[in-house]
């Protein structure tokens, strides 16, 4: 179960949310676009994931995650072969929003399927499957979507009997604190992955070479996500994601006031950044410590649409910022100061279970 979700991840949202900043440069060269411009479809894509997010998840608990993820890796290859051959705005504006639909399935159906069968070690499990993220963004060439297909786990997945009723969890302000901490930081993360080559650049480093540092970066996550995960299991883990936060504040907060970089200092700032990626794992693994898994995939419907309303402009606006400023300075400092408030509250997130 967890071997199949790291590839299920490595093949979807890793080259998928962290491999496009690779892209976002050549593409806004090639179509003769500005930075907002090229930002906007990712704008798109954010509210489409709000809109289809709960009812993706209410899916994934009725039909279970098999028959998702096979109709996921359908649309999203689709998306993906459509990618290689655009030649105008409209075209790839229709192609990630083809995309972004093929890939809602993704996240949740492994997250559930991973969640409803580790119980024990369910932090550890998580983050494991949480690796596929970093493998897809360290190793995935685009063109590898479209030849794959249906990666799918297995078809029996055990089922945790118990859960918070869906109403009452609804009804938690622990469920909304959560899903606000995590909406900072998908304001933050959609923006600054998208344009992350664009960053380094700015910084003064060739665009090769940070295109190399992307994947060093998705390299050097991989350890702290399985650290994250073995800790996830024995001590808190709110206050462990708190503390990955804050390291990724000050990253960005020192990418932004730091005038010009050279490679080192760019490692330095990747390996502060690098804790921040077991957020999600611990999070997932939180969220069904809290609730139970019986409405698993629902409430993460939820949590997505949150994350996304919050995160749908951020990617634009930092395309715009430095259309109109030259610079990143004036997202990387706001976006310090949005991932330390995220690492405040969840510092007082309980960890055992709300109701």
């Amino acid at each position: 179960m967890v071997g199949a979700s790291v590839i299920v991840n490595a093949l979807s949202d890793g080259a998928w949310f962290y491999g496009f900043a690779v892209f976002f440069l050549p593409i806004s060269r090639d179509l003769a676009l500005s930075r907002a411009a090229t930002s906007f479809p990712f704008t798109i894509k954010g509210l489409i994931m709000a809109a289809l997010g709960p009812a993706m998840g209410v899916w994934i608990d009725r039909a279970g995650p098999p028959q998702i993820l096979r109709l996921s890796a359908l649309v999203a290859g689709l998306g993906y072969i459509m990618l290689s051959a655009i030649h105008g705005y409209g075209l790839f504006l229709g192609t990630i929003a083809l995309m972004t639909v093929g890939m809602l399935g993704f996240v949740p159906s492994t997250s559930a399927a991973v969640t409803r069968w580790a119980r024990r070690r369910r932090s550890l499990a998580v983050s494991v499957a949480h690796l596929g993220f970093t493998m897809g963004a360290a190793t995935n060439p685009a063109w590898i979507k479209g030849i794959v297909g249906d990666p799918s786990t297995p078809d029996t997945v055990r089922v945790e009997a118990d859960g918070v009723d869906l109403t009452t969890a609804l009804r938690s302000p622990v469920f909304w604190l959560m899903a606000m901490s995590l909406g900072l930081h998908g304001m933050v993360g959609t923006a600054t992955a998208l344009h992350m080559v664009a960053i380094m650049t700015w910084k003064g480093l060739p665009e090769s070479t940070a295109g190399y540092l992307i994947g060093f970066s998705a390299l050097a996550m991989m350890p702290m996500i399985l650290a994250a995960g073995w800790l996830g299991d024995r001590f808190d883990k709110g206050k462990l994601a708190a503390f990955a936060s804050l390291t990724r504040a000050l990253a960005w907060i020192t990418l932004g006031l730091w005038p010009r970089f050279n490679v080192p200092h760019m490692i330095l700032v990747l390996l502060l950044l690098a804790p921040g990626e077991s957020i999600w794992a611990l999070t997932f693994a939180l969220q069904a410590d809290l609730f139970g898994t019986r409405h698993y995939a629902t409430l993460r419907g939820v949590v997505s649409t949150v994350t996304s309303l919050m995160g749908c402009l951020t990617p634009w606006l930092a395309g715009w910022i430095y259309d109109t400023t030259g610079s990143y300075a004036w997202l990387l400092l706001p976006a310090g100061v949005a991932t330390a408030l995220a690492g405040v509250i969840m510092w007082y997130l309980p960890g055992r279970r709300w109701a």
